[in-house]
């Protein structure tokens, strides 16, 4: 879904991102609404527009939590922290990853790993290594 997007130009493709997921809640397709979401996230973190983005991954994320879908809440967690991270909230970020971290290891999502060693970087770099762990 999300490659055909980009296909196409911003504006129309997150247009389509909109409809999608006005459409799947319309029925009742929590999990479509979730993906739309995280793209929508994505979108607007490319055009550096941090807050919208942070407000679609939170969205995504608490949508995800009342559906129970694990993979989902890692990467809300994580898209979540990231958006955090670039708009100064640290502790906020910190307390997402490491969230998030924690449920990745459980689910064996590698990849999640991954984007949670990125978070800890972009932490460290902001001069904030001693909020790694405790």
């Amino acid at each position: 879904m999300a490659t055909v997007a980009w296909l196409q130009n911003e504006a129309e493709a997150e247009h389509n991102f909109q409809s999608i997921y006005r459409q799947a809640v319309a029925v009742g397709d929590r999990l479509s609404a979730v993906t739309a979401l995280n793209n929508l996230g994505v979108m607007a973190d490319d055009r550096q527009d941090y807050q919208a983005a942070r407000d679609y991954f939170q969205q995504a994320l608490t949508l995800a939590r009342e559906i129970g879908a694990q993979e989902d809440i890692t990467l809300g967690l994580l898209n979540l922290a990231d958006e955090e991270i670039k708009l100064g909230h640290l502790d906020a970020a910190r307390a997402g990853s490491r969230e998030g971290l924690a449920l990745a290891l459980r689910l064996g999502a590698l990849p999640r790993v991954v984007q949670v060693v990125v978070n800890f970087s972009y932490l460290a770099l902001k001069g904030k290594s001693s909020m790694l762990w405790p």
